[in-house]
């Protein structure tokens, strides 16, 4: 029996990886963590092409730093700064500072204003007590801002872009609400863990018409409540009403306070004393879900 010439060519080989379009590289490197991307670029020029240029790849970015030697901090926020700054979209870093101590901050101050400039940043969520003085006010697009932090504190000189609609302030210092609060006149959805803010500091709050979504802990229920008329959605947990003891006088200011919300759709109350939800709720014919939780 004899073969055919084509019968002994050699089988078709099977695609091969820089075979692949540059889409299906794309899309592939898309879905790896940031710091496999370094690894990945070092295959040849093609894959660090795409790794580090695509405009799919480092848009969603989550990090811990400041774990490892201020040296070694500074050249990932660098890499940050030159090769995400320009695509991250969305943001979550957790910066410790007990092994760099503030070394970690111009670094991070550094890959803020590189996102600033390039505009596309609109989600961040940072942890940690970096955010003492991180300016913000460069980043254009931000429109979502969580900050979270034990003894949390912004010096009168860090900046909130006022292009937020939506900021969330976790784990502040004892002390009145930041004044860099009252320029956010985009806002339509605001949470404050503000300790032993007084009823009194919060009228910037009548100046944000674009509010309809409150939550707040840990404080005094602002004196101002009443005029939020435009609230949907207000959530009170551990607050006090001042200037009040017991359970009926605090369920009675409480009913003074929420009578003109009546565009609320959803409540949260927490850690309030008393037995009885508030009579004054029944009026409320918008209000669809309601979470109460009495305090001791």
């Amino acid at each position: 029996m004899t073969l055919g010439a084509a019968a002994l060519k050699p089988a078709a080989l099977a695609p091969a990886w820089e075979d692949l379009p540059e889409a299906a590289l794309s899309n592939v490197f898309s879905h790896l963590q940031w710091d496999r991307l370094p690894t990945v670029a070092l295959v040849c020029k093609r894959w660090h092409d795409i790794a580090l240029r695509s405009p799919h790849c480092l848009t969603s970015l989550g990090a811990l730093v400041g774990a490892e030697q201020a040296e070694h901090t500074h050249h990932i926020m660098d890499w940050l700064a030159r090769y995400a700054a320009p695509r991250v979209q969305k943001m979550h870093l957790r910066v410790r500072l007990n092994a760099v101590g503030g070394d970690v901050l111009p670094a991070l101050q550094r890959f803020l204003d590189a996102c600033g400039m390039a505009g596309k940043l609109a989600s961040v969520k940072l942890e940690g007590p970096l955010v003492l003085a991180a300016q913000l006010g460069g980043l254009a697009a931000l429109t979502n801002c969580q900050l979270f932090g034990r003894g949390l504190q912004l010096s009168p000189a860090a900046q909130l872009p006022v292009s937020l609609t939506s900021l969330q302030l976790e784990g502040m210092e004892p002390g009145l609400p930041p004044a860099q609060l009252a320029t956010l006149t985009n806002l339509h959805t605001l949470s404050l863990g503000l300790p032993a803010a007084p009823a009194g500091s919060f009228t910037f709050l009548t100046a944000l018409t674009s509010l309809t979504s409150l939550q707040l802990s840990d404080c005094e229920v602002p004196a101002c409540l009443p005029r939020l008329t435009q609230l949907a959605s207000l959530g009170l947990g551990r607050t006090l009403v001042p200037d009040v003891a017991g359970p009926v006088p605090t369920w009675h200011a409480m009913q003074g306070a929420l009578q003109p919300l009546t565009q609320l759709r959803s409540l949260m109350l927490a850690g309030l004393p008393g037995l009885h939800v508030p009579p004054v709720l029944t009026r409320h014919v918008l209000l669809g879900e309601l979470m109460w939780r009495r305090g001791v």
